[in-house]
């Protein structure tokens, strides 16, 4: 699951960081033919990519899913590459929004719909990759059904072979939605905030706010998401019975509130699990698979719901909330860092300052999925173990429990790497339960280190937050001075556009009036703020406009933008044409 929301969230950051200022300008879409070319491609690196996977299915299956874990995880970063190449080589957002003179679907700029769109081929393809996987499944249950025992490699036992529908619309609702619906609605309410004119510019002014507005779109999340994966998930309340009391009674021990047990009907796809949601107790559920409630005793599903409780107990979706939201305001105040760093760069260093970024901020992602959150997540798995082999004092039942949940989920007794990227592996957490001289001094340590961690990371983000604050605070003005300049460069641009289909030779002494007038708006943002190569462009156009005469004046303009290095791909292609670079 937390493979696919890395991958998930790498998708995002790839696709909203274009350009970048490297993308190669062969394969624009600059007639119908480069267009075709640049479609093909896309396409035909999805249908690879999918491709590639039923080969890897069938590999793996010949080879009884040997190392199924690692080359899982490796097919599904590949598609990042795959989209990578989708993006900044064959310029998939130009081909979907358009730019003037460019063959594309012209849906131009509309708040949120634009990016869904660029992003559609990248959700299509990870969608539609699952179906070879679907095969792994039937394997399983094949040798399920033949009375054989799985080896430790095997993932996935199934209690019964489901559809290939139901097989979809589970991994959909259970691993892709989980992860895709965070990002769409950060997406949504930002490109909303933006599309409102005033919000925008103030936002410009003051970028700490699009932080602070982050930071409050993620504490609503968290608040809101576990109603939405109540519906999500097809979740019904468990059964008053002998069962519910039980839990009922652990809860109460624990001093601990549980708004509701719900059961999440899987279906016949094998997924033997139980999860805590919701941060405080108007909003926490446990929710329990109905594979679970069938296959383990009573007093096992106690020992796994006494576990659920040691999170609540122990407040790890709090921290670990805490911690996010720490770690998003260092990656805040490090984006003015960084950005300041390239400005210093040597010419050679800074002309890919684009692609600096990217690998920064890709770089953070990986950093805190891949190392930070996991060592938390590991640590607050054995520290929920051990509460709960203590408040039931029955951790044999404990034991019996992770056990079987190993064999029907075809966990491996020991793993390692990815497969052991947020729990630690079934054989270490077995023997931590039956060191029970361990548990007091165990405990005590793992909340030292977390608290540690957690103190180092929040005064790291309020010192960043803060100077970063005070900074943007003393260069507001500067900030609003360059809004002023673009403005005055795009009321110029707009004058210049009434007239571009317009032959120099047809222009009338009212259109030529026109023209300087937009040339005048265009210098007094150039005047304002020299340093961007969009306004020599537009005021190139200008000149260019009016004739032969001016035309060591458009050269003047188009080189001096040129110099300026232009990231926009479609700005580099005019340019070099009109300099025949």
């Amino acid at each position: 699951m937390i493979v696919q929301i890395i991958l998930i969230t790498l998708g995002f950051v790839v696709a909203l960081s274009y350009p970048i200022g490297i993308e190669p300008l062969r394969f624009l879409p600059t007639n119908l033919s480069n267009a075709l070319i640049s479609a093909s491609a896309i396409l035909l690196l999805s249908i690879g990519y999918i491709l590639l996977g039923v080969w890897l299915v069938r590999r793996q299956i010949r080879n009884n899913l040997n190392h199924y874990y690692r080359q899982l995880f490796n097919y599904r970063l590949l598609l990042l590459a795959v989209y990578f190449a989708q993006i900044y080589i064959f310029h998939l957002p130009i081909l979907i929004s358009g730019a003037p003179g460019f063959i594309s679907l012209g849906i131009g700029q509309i708040p949120f719909v634009t990016n869904f769109l660029i992003l559609t081929p990248f959700l299509l393809t990870l969608v539609l990759s699952y179906i070879p996987f679907y095969w792994i499944e039937k394997f399983i249950y094949k040798a399920q059904s033949s009375g054989a025992r799985p080896n430790d490699q095997m993932v996935g036992q199934a209690t019964g072979s489901p559809s290939l529908a139901n097989f979809l619309a589970f991994q959909i609702r259970t691993y892709f939605m989980l992860g895709i619906l965070p990002l769409l609605f950060f997406l949504f309410a930002l490109e909303t905030i933006h599309a409102i004119q005033p919000l925008h510019n103030v936002i410009l002014i003051y970028p700490f706010i699009e932080w602070l507005i982050s930071i409050l779109l993620l504490l609503a999340m968290y608040i809101f998401a576990p109603f939405a994966l109540k519906y999500l998930w097809v979740t019904k309340p468990l059964p008053e019975g002998s069962l519910r009391i039980f839990l009922k009674s652990i809860a109460f021990r624990a001093n601990i509130k549980i708004r509701d047990f719900l059961i999440w009907e899987v279906g016949r796809r094998p997924f033997v699990n139980a999860l805590l949601i919701g941060i405080f107790p108007f909003n926490r559920f446990v929710i329990f698979t109905d594979s679970i409630i069938k296959n383990l005793s009573d007093d096992e599903i106690a020992a796994v719901f006494a576990h659920e409780v040691g999170h609540a107990k122990f407040n790890h979706l709090l921290l670990l909330l805490l911690f996010t939201m720490a770690y998003l305001s260092i990656l805040f105040s490090l984006s003015g860092v960084i950005d300041r760093a390239l400005g210093n760069l040597p010419e050679w260093l800074g002309q890919a300052g684009g692609i600096w970024n990217l690998g920064f901020s890709l770089t953070l992602i990986m950093v805190f999925w891949l190392v930070l959150f996991g060592q938390l997540s590991r640590r607050f798995e054995l520290q929920a173990d051990w509460f709960a082999a203590q408040i039931t004092a029955d951790p044999d039942s404990f034991t019996r429990a992770l056990t079987k949940i190993a064999y029907l989920n075809g966990i491996p007794l020991r793993t390692s790497g990815m497969s052991a990227l947020t729990h630690p592996s079934i054989d270490k957490r077995i023997t931590s339960i039956g060191n029970r001289d361990a548990f007091a001094s165990a405990q005590t340590r793992t909340m030292k280190k977390v608290i540690a961690i957690l103190t180092v990371s929040i005064c790291l983000a309020l010192t960043g937050v803060g100077y970063t604050i005070i900074q943007e605070i003393k260069s507001a003005p500067q900030r609003q001075v360059r809004i002023q300049a673009w403005n005055q460069a795009e009321q110029g641009r707009l004058i210049l556009a009434e007239l571009e289909h317009k032959p120099y030779t047809q222009l009338s002494n009212e259109d030529i009036s026109k023209i300087q007038t937009g040339i005048s708006y265009i210098n007094q943002a150039i005047a304002s703020d020299p340093g961007q190569s969009y306004y020599y462009f537009i005021l190139g156009a200008a000149y260019e406009h009016l004739g032969p005469e001016c035309d060591q004046a458009s050269q003047l303009n188009y080189q001096k933008a040129y110099e300026l290095e232009p990231t926009d791909p479609t700005e580099r292609y005019y340019l070099s044409k009109k300099l025949n670079q």
